[in-house]
């Protein structure tokens, strides 16, 4: 009897790693530019799961304005809202002209692109939320947290730095997969979470009716979920 209770344990265990790794590359393909552009299957696929068991009753409807999102038109309007509201020049003090180079850089397409737009962008940068850098003290924190880990990122998939919270979900998957717990739960908690409540109150606040308004409302119950479990 008693085996039979470890082995119903350690199942229940191995889904729920397994549903925890599930989410954090759903959010990863979401938050990282060079794997969104190319995921319009694999989110389908990934929301298709994870709609079964939603974490409340309001992400169902998230996860389905999603997936009408893309099954009618693609990734390419969460493509363009990516780039449109995260994509940052390096020195966040930049002056407009910089912005406007990005544009054309990018060949963004929205001929309202103004000043106001530039500054209303968000940050996805540890550095930004503890001393408004980048490649600051952030970035040394996550380096930190880096070597500490057997996992090994390919940087020519990832050209984020290691400071980026796309990267830190992304990181997070492989140090689950890897079974490098307790250093994913330092990443969570000394990374991720400082800066979480910042990025989806800026998403929810400045950009209330956009589709990763809907992103933003998944994460936090994930995150708040994984804050709860952690601490278990």
């Amino acid at each position: 009897m008693l085996k039979k209770k470890q082995s119903t344990q350690n199942n229940q265990d191995e889904i729920l790693n397994n549903a925890r790794i599930l989410y954090y590359d759903f959010f990863a393909g979401l938050f990282l530019y060079d794997l969104l552009i190319n995921r319009k299957e694999l989110l389908l696929e990934q929301i298709k799961i994870l709609k079964t068991q939603p974490l409340n009753d309001d992400d169902l409807t998230f996860f389905e304005i999603i997936e009408n999102e893309i099954q009618a038109n693609g990734i390419k309007n969460i493509v363009f809202e990516y780039t449109r509201f995260f994509m940052l020049p390096f020195d966040v003090n930049a002056d407009i002209s910089t912005y406007l180079n990005k544009k054309k850089e990018r060949n963004w397409h929205d001929e309202d692109y103004n000043k106001d737009e530039a500054s209303s962008q968000i940050s996805l940068y540890l550095s930004y939320y503890i001393d408004r850098t980048i490649a600051g003290g952030g970035l040394i924190k996550a380096k930190e947290k880096i070597r500490k880990s057997k996992v090994r990122l390919n940087e020519k998939e990832f050209k984020e730095n290691e400071e980026h919270i796309g990267f830190l979900f992304i990181f997070s998957k492989y140090l689950l997969q890897n079974k490098e717990n307790a250093l994913q739960s330092e990443v969570f908690n000394d990374c991720i979470m400082y800066m979480k409540n910042q990025i989806i109150n800026s998403i929810q606040e400045k950009y209330p009716d956009s589709l990763y308004c809907s992103i933003s409302n998944l994460m936090e119950s994930f995150l708040d979920f994984e804050a709860a479990f952690l601490v278990k």
